[in-house]
């Protein structure tokens, strides 16, 4: 949730200075950030074989919050 967060103070500081292309290339750069260490705890707790499906939901989670950011 950090990296959204950090989008999130970014994009509200440098509102005005920061097109709409760039809003999406640092909210994708936060999600898979966000995704990527997701992935670290997760291989722990779920095998390998089953990563992907227990990553899903919460890509899927990071995902919509960075869709809120957007707007």
């Amino acid at each position: 949730m950090f990296p959204i967060v950090l989008a999130s103070i970014i994009y509200y500081f440098l509102n005005e200075k920061l097109y709409f292309t760039m809003h999406l290339i640092i909210t994708f750069g936060a999600c898979l950030w966000a995704c990527l260490s997701a992935s670290a705890f997760m291989g722990d707790i779920v095998g390998i074989e089953k990563r992907g499906l227990g990553l899903f939901p919460i890509c899927l989670f990071y995902f919509s919050f960075s869709c809120y950011i957007l707007l």
